[in-house]
């Protein structure tokens, strides 16, 4: 049995060392405690839409008997597009440049828009569930550390998704979430009060730090408990359903 994990830089492990990074990151501790063997495809800033784009490379060696496949959808502020060389990433400023398209300010100059972004969520969210679905392949969808709450369409049922499409991983370490600027608060700011970050300052000192705006490996083994329940719910649910 394999776990194919997709996601951005938190499914990856950023700012943790190679060695932690093998064995430390949630999607790793997930895997290992179902006895599965962990397939981690995550790449530091990806996009929802990329998630499709790698997706597909490998959708075909998936073993549907067997195996089970987890989106972790990053913001969607980010998207990534094809250029005349391949898939280029979109982020907005303050982002690792690495693999960024050449018209990245005129993206968000000209075309970005709340409604552009939940577009973009909802087409490549049940894209990726209609192809799991077509191919027999089961799958999870989970935000990492935005929510998403209306949207244009949603094909994908209840309990596909790991935790609500309302919610994030992100709240099982923090108490505070930056929906409006799509970010994390690791520092105290005016978008938060002098109570609120007093709270939040406890839990990135100890699900964060010495990492930057990542979980460190306290974040990631809560991570990894939380969303364990989650799945023992879903099988349990898929069990019974069975049954009737």
């Amino acid at each position: 049995m394999k776990f194919y994990w997709f996601g951005d830089s938190w499914v990856f492990g950023d700012e943790l060392s190679i060695n932690d990074r093998n064995t430390q990151v949630f999607a790793k501790i997930i895997s290992d405690h179902f006895q599965a063997e962990c397939i981690n495809l995550s790449i530091c800033g990806s996009s929802i839409n990329s998630l499709t784009h790698e997706f597909i490379k490998i959708a075909s060696t998936i073993d549907p008997k067997k195996d089970i496949v987890f989106f972790g959808l990053t913001s969607n502020i980010r998207i990534s597009i094809f250029d005349e060389i391949g898939l280029k990433n979109i982020l907005p400023s303050g982002y690792d440049k690495h693999n960024l398209h050449p018209h990245t300010k005129e993206w968000y100059k000209y075309f970005d828009s709340s409604m552009q972004r939940v577009y973009n969520y909802d087409c490549n969210t049940n894209l990726l569930y209609l192809l799991c679905k077509e191919l027999g392949i089961q799958c999870y969808f989970y935000n990492i550390f935005t929510t998403v709450d209306l949207g244009v369409f949603d094909y994908i049922p209840l309990e596909n998704w790991l935790i609500p499409k309302n919610k994030c991983i992100a709240e099982y370490i923090l108490p505070v979430i930056d929906i409006k600027n799509q970010g994390l608060i690791v520092d105290d700011c005016p978008e938060i009060t002098s109570e609120q970050w007093n709270e939040q300052k406890v839990y990135v000192d100890k699900y964060i730090k010495p990492c930057y705006c990542h979980p460190n490996i306290a974040g990631h083994k809560k991570i990894a408990e939380e969303l364990i329940k989650c799945l023992n719910n879903r099988t349990k649910q898929t069990y019974n359903t069975n049954a009737e």
